[in-house]
């Protein structure tokens, strides 16, 4: 456990290091959605791996996508937050992120893991990644069509 947390620390760092030219040049949001893909990638990969020398290469990307995603969120409500409530605001995503959706997470990983192991539980999580993603470039695209209605409107 000890090798395969300190390899996806080297992916955290990788993303945290890359976030800000990342966020810089695609945006908040499509940075979000691009680490949906790439979880989305690493869990369905995982559940294929059988050889553990490859799981910790592919913990490098599971690193990346969770640090894409956690800088990202926080800067898309840094973004839309009012500033007289901005700390407020970030305590309640950590709170939902970290607190709440770690909670039910491992509760219902564990179940599942339980009842059908491990390769299934990294293909259902690889699903909820996936629709997170499709959640996200349908938020992204009615916004942006939200936005040209404003715009034609002045």
């Amino acid at each position: 456990m000890g090798a395969v947390m300190s390899t996806a620390i080297l992916g955290e760092i990788i993303g945290f290091s890359a976030a800000k030219r990342i966020q810089h040049k695609v945006g908040t949001r499509t940075m979000m959605i691009l680490s949906f893909a790439v979880l989305c990638f690493w869990l369905i990969t995982a559940s294929y791996i059988k050889q553990p020398a490859l799981f910790l290469f592919f913990m490098v990307i599971a690193g990346t996508g969770f640090s894409l995603m956690l800088t990202g969120s926080v800067a898309y409500v840094n973004q839309r937050a009012p500033k007289h409530i901005g700390t407020t605001a970030q305590a309640i995503r950590g709170a939902i992120q970290m607190g709440l959706g770690s909670s039910v997470g491992a509760l219902i990983s564990g179940a599942l893991y339980q009842a059908y192991g491990s390769a299934v539980l990294y293909r259902i999580m690889s699903v909820v990644a996936f629709i997170g993603f499709l959640l996200a470039l349908l938020l992204r695209s009615m916004e942006r069509s939200r936005e040209k209605n404003i715009a034609n409107n002045f």
